[in-house]
């Protein structure tokens, strides 16, 4: 099965006609414009086709013995978005009725019996516009899921770091005996969960660039809590807050804040 971000020297059509010699003449057309043609001699074969060879455009007969261009033009919509050929559909049938029948099949364009060839090549151009559209949206799409996934990495492997600072500021105020100093370790030690917990709510969060504001003063808030060993049954958290998202810089901006409250 051909993959439809593998690298071709030129794009693919397939024609789909039950009579030879409307595919030998399209054949001939499409070739003159440097395309690479394969066949299908009815609809039900056109879409075995294109489930195992992943055609770029679709040139397509209304009209075919076993399955009609219609309901393979609508078997085609059930595709996966990015295996799914624009379709050209071709048809003596060019009454307003038919014509609103193609659309609602799923084609991407018509053109009437007898065909234009100047027309066609126009059309088959058109149609392979919107291709390369389509796969510079899918390389966004994969540039854009593969940064969400690097930024992911880079704020888990962040609050791991800030987690191992903490550690090591908890494990020295152990030896510390002044109870002054100690309050500055626990503050630092405070400062850093705060950064560390934002780290962590942003690998977590669908929005890597964001984080949920109540969420996060929840958390925070229970942190310092446990921190300062407070006894739960003499003082009641209670956090009142938006249900909004913020960026980094003003989420850090208000854990520091609440810290130093």
């Amino acid at each position: 099965m051909t993959s439809p971000n593998e690298p071709r020297s030129s794009p693919v059509v397939l024609i789909a006609d039950d009579e030879p010699t409307a595919r030998l003449l399209l054949r001939k057309a499409m070739q003159k414009e440097n395309f690479q043609v394969i066949e299908a001699h009815n609809g039900k074969e056109c879409l075995e086709v294109c489930q195992q060879q992943l055609p770029d455009i679709v040139l397509m007969d209304a009209m075919m013995p076993e399955m009609d261009g219609f309901s393979c033009c609508q078997a085609l919509q059930a595709l996966p978005e990015d295996e799914t050929p624009p379709v050209l559909m071709i048809t003596s049938l060019d009454d307003p009725a038919s014509i609103e029948r193609i659309f609602a099949a799923g084609a991407a364009d018509y053109i009437a019996k007898p065909i234009h060839w100047a027309l066609l090549r126009q059309r088959v151009y058109r149609l392979q516009d919107i291709i390369k559209h389509r796969q510079a949206e899918a390389k966004i799409k994969a540039s854009l899921k593969e940064k969400d996934a690097l930024l992911k990495e880079i704020h888990h492997r962040v609050k791991n770091n800030l987690q191992i600072i903490s550690s090591l500021l908890n494990l020295q105020s152990s030896s510390i005996k002044d109870e002054s100093i100690l309050d500055i370790f626990k503050e630092s030690q405070n400062r850093i969960r705060l950064m560390a917990l934002i780290h962590e709510k942003l690998y977590q969060s669908k929005n890597v660039g964001r984080i949920n504001l109540k969420d996060y003063i929840q958390s925070l808030s229970e942190n310092l809590l446990r921190s300062y060993e407070v006894n739960q049954n003499d003082i009641r958290l209670g956090v009142s807050a938006d249900d909004i998202n913020l960026e980094i810089d003003t989420a850090v901006s208000c854990g520091l804040i609440i810290n130093e409250l």
